[in-house]
């Protein structure tokens, strides 16, 4: 993980990443982050051998799989993809684009569960870029062109996601 403190409640984080996982537990991403038991991803990974887009919701070390999407090669034209996570004073929602341009909403899920009330902790939330391999050895890499973090600047949020069971 590589991230920087939240600076705002209104905020927009971007970023574009290469990434073709190679095997099962291989993910990597944009997060937002208060603990080892309380984060959000969206990202890309492979699992039961097919790369999907996904989000996911660890909360008090209970992990919710809050949406997933196959990689269609009619949506995303290459291993490149980008990611957004934008927050507002209640919300945080979550959005990938192949272009840049037209963004996809796959989850919107609340602050509220990342807050130092809910998550402890007194230092507030870390947005940034992960890789992983989950523990497995891996030559896969995870190649982030850019990141961009815009205080103030939030897209049109969408309703809450339900979320399932864990």
């Amino acid at each position: 993980l590589v991230g920087q403190r939240q600076p705002a409640f209104r905020f927009t984080a971007r970023t574009e990443m290469e990434f073709n996982p190679m095997q099962d537990g291989e993910e990597a991403g944009l997060c937002v982050r208060a603990n080892e038991g309380n984060h959000y991803e969206i990202g890309v990974r492979k699992v039961d051998g097919k790369t999907q887009l996904f989000v996911r919701n660890r909360i008090m070390n209970r992990e919710y799989l809050m949406a997933e999407e196959p990689v269609v090669s009619d949506k995303v034209h290459s291993d490149r993809v980008q990611l957004e996570i934008s927050g507002s004073e209640d919300k945080y929602q979550f959005a990938w684009s192949a272009d840049g341009k037209a963004w996809s909403t796959l989850a919107v899920s609340p602050s509220a569960d990342l807050s130092r009330e809910k998550a402890g902790g007194f230092t507030g939330t870390t947005l940034g870029l992960y890789a992983t391999a989950n523990g497995k050895d891996s030559q896969a890499y995870a190649d982030f062109t850019w990141f961009e973090l815009s205080p103030e600047v939030v897209p049109e949020q969408g309703s809450l996601t339900r979320r399932p069971s864990p």
